[in-house]
């Protein structure tokens, strides 16, 4: 079993993302064998913040789950918010945003991280700043 989570914050929402690969075995009666199959599943939900006076500070406003053939990619990765997140965080253009998140797959995290590794070193051009 495998399992990959990925939430990005937009505004006073949440949207959470999860991916998980899984098992499981069938007896098949005439064959006299086992046969495994392999799935996927991908969970989306959007948690908004609840009502004042609430035990819980959050709810969830949406949830979606969706099995289906096994793949390591998940389904709905909200890409265009992490971007725009990168791109509000360091200032970089849509074009060299990209770049950065394909570079560290597609994880704000790690793209975070090289984007502060090569900027370090200087080793970020003019040109890959949004003017």
């Amino acid at each position: 079993y495998q399992r990959r989570v990925h939430g990005v914050v937009m505004g006073d929402t949440i949207m959470a993302n999860i991916h998980g690969v899984f098992s499981y075995t069938v007896d098949d009666d005439v064959k006299h064998e086992n046969i495994v199959y392999k799935r996927c599943f991908d969970r989306c939900f959007l948690l908004r913040p609840n009502k004042s006076g609430t035990s819980w500070p959050a709810r969830i406003a949406n949830d979606m789950l969706m099995i289906r053939a096994a793949s390591d990619a998940p389904l709905m990765v909200p890409e265009a918010d992490v971007k725009q997140k990168l791109m509000s965080s360091t200032g970089l253009n849509d074009a060299f945003a990209t770049l950065l998140l394909r570079e560290a797959g597609d994880s704000y995290d790690k793209a975070m991280a090289l984007f502060q590794a090569n900027q370090a070193t200087g080793a970020i051009p003019a040109e890959a700043f949004a003017k």
